[in-house]
């Protein structure tokens, strides 16, 4: 099983998320603004990667594509 982390660092105007990537044996930086919709678009992305699925499915795809 390969090492899995997540790291959430609050800047401030934004939030960063930094998580591995196992398919690239990389690190992944997204970025969520601190207005409203970011703040639930990181709930989403946090829900998602948790493993947690309450139909939040679209969002989440949404997130890991890059799409908004």
């Amino acid at each position: 099983m390969k090492k899995s982390s997540l790291e959430i660092i609050v800047w401030e105007n934004e939030y960063w998320v930094i998580y591995d990537d196992n398919t690239n044996n990389a690190r992944v930086v997204k970025t969520f603004p601190k207005s409203y919709s970011g703040r639930i678009d990181l709930l989403c992305f946090l829900m998602g990667y948790l493993g947690i699925n309450l139909k939040i499915e679209k969002r989440f795809k949404e997130l890991f594509k890059g799409g908004k």
